[in-house]
């Protein structure tokens, strides 16, 4: 039950100081929205779309 006790007193301390949850929700949204701009031409498609072959 140690991680028990570990997270009770992680959570107590994010409640106590409320931009420590902006950071650890914020910061990795805008990383990986920068990142995957800057990188969506070099790893971006341009081809043909997948066609999808439906029989009913």
């Amino acid at each position: 039950m140690k991680w028990y006790s570990i997270a009770k007193k992680d959570i107590k301390l994010m409640l106590k100081d409320p931009s420590a949850i902006v950071v650890l929700l914020l910061l990795p949204i805008m990383f990986i929205t920068i990142m995957s701009l800057a990188l969506s031409s070099t790893y971006g498609s341009v081809d043909a779309p997948i066609e999808i072959v439906y029989l009913d």
